[in-house]
């Protein structure tokens, strides 16, 4: 049978468990990656410091020792650490963020320091804990100036640039952007691009958005927008982030297509019409329906709403229509005349053998005089007349 522990086991125990955490807060206070200062609450003199704020600041365990902290070399801003001191005693904790110190060797480094009241042994001490975050401060900095860079490069740039995030919110434009969008940025960014702009719904836009996000490749794409009457020719990025979108306006280069377009279909449909003006006789007794189709194909091929044909009578003196046909209703008309009489100055241009190429024919010296009697009643504003020779003469 064991004897029940007397009181001075009991304190034996005691003592060694108190020795074991002490060593235990030993080994953290020296090993510990932050620096720790510890400062008495009431006289706010060092009373304590690990070595990885003697390694950091450069000063040596006896240079902290037994000074308050306003007389230690770092801390040295006597104003501002009195001040800080104060609000310790009043709150128990204060924090800075960013704290700037300067070491013994004057290398100015940036820390993070936090402070706390506890008393210990009936004494009050203020532990600080102080952090070098000088690296991530430069980190920070440089990551800035990047953004910077990145941003001026952006918005220097000729095309129109946008991202958005995997949820389709917008995250930035360029300026070049706004003005082709006539959207600002204020208005867009954190919104969702399919609530802005509806209307690209069911269009080439989403499908080629939603493709490059879902398949994690490039699109590359021309499409109109109907809103804004623009082409846009476009090239989207996906990343993990979202979707970075490069436009630009095309659409002076469409159109320019387009006329090509109509320009080569405008000279395959002459080269048509002189192959089937070819088929037929200029002479003889087919001679009138010959007249008829010249002037059917004539003007279907140019895109004009009538053309004509006239003949000079035997002095030059007079012009007697031998074909005109409208294209508006298909009909064909003839007999009408035109006299050098009533006409000179129209018989003169003529006379010359020259086109007369009038764009604005009621005002052109030439074709004036037919404005009242010819031209206006049926809405000519344009004339073109070429010479035809019939039979070499």
């Amino acid at each position: 049978m064991q004897s029940p522990p007397t009181p001075h086991s009991h304190s034996a125990d005691a003592s060694k468990a108190l020795r074991a955490s002490e060593n235990r807060y030993r080994r953290l206070f020296e090993t510990a990656q932050d620096g720790i200062l510890l400062l008495n609450a009431d006289t706010a003199q060092v009373q304590d410091v690990n070595p990885y704020l003697i390694d950091l600041l450069g000063y040596s365990h006896a240079e902290f020792l037994g000074k308050k902290l306003w007389e230690v070399g770092p801390f040295a801003d006597r104003a501002q650490n009195k001040e800080m001191f104060a609000e310790l005693q009043t709150m128990g904790y204060v924090r800075y963020e960013d704290l700037p110190l300067k070491t013994k060797a004057g290398v100015q480094i940036e820390v993070e320091f936090v402070s706390v009241t506890y008393e210990s042994e009936g004494i009050k001490i203020i532990q600080c804990n102080i952090r070098d975050i000088t690296e991530r401060k430069r980190a920070e900095v440089q990551v800035h100036e990047l953004a910077e860079r990145l941003t001026t490069t952006l918005e220097s740039i000729t095309d129109a640039f946008f991202t958005v995030d995997s949820e389709w919110r917008f995250t930035f434009l360029n300026r070049k952007a706004e003005q082709l969008l006539r959207r600002t940025r204020t208005e867009l960014i954190g919104q969702d691009l399919w609530t802005e702009f509806s209307d690209t719904i069911g269009s080439t836009f989403e499908r080629e958005y939603r493709r490059s996000m879902a398949d994690n490749h490039t699109v590359d794409f021309e499409e109109f927008y109907p809103p804004l009457n623009i082409w846009f020719g476009v090239r989207a990025y996906p990343s993990q982030q979202g979707l970075a979108v490069y436009f630009h306006d095309i659409s002076e280069r469409k159109k320019a297509e387009m006329r090509l377009r109509e320009e080569e279909e405008r000279h395959l449909r002459q080269r048509n019409a002189l192959i089937e003006l070819a088929g037929g006789g200029a002479t003889g007794e087919d001679l009138l329906g010959t007249i008829r189709r010249i002037t059917e194909i004539g003007a279907k091929t140019l895109g004009v709403a009538r053309a004509s044909i006239w003949r000079y009578n035997q002095d030059r003196t007079a012009l007697r229509c031998m074909d005109l046909y409208e294209v508006g209703t298909g009909k064909h008309t003839a007999g009408m005349e035109l006299s050098a009489k009533d006409f000179p100055a129209y018989f003169r241009a003529l006379a010359t053998q020259n086109p007369i190429d009038a764009e604005d024919a009621q005002s052109d010296a030439r074709t004036n005089p037919l404005s009242e009697s010819d031209l206006q009643p049926i809405g000519i504003t344009s004339l073109l007349d070429v010479p035809i020779h019939l039979g070499g003469t």
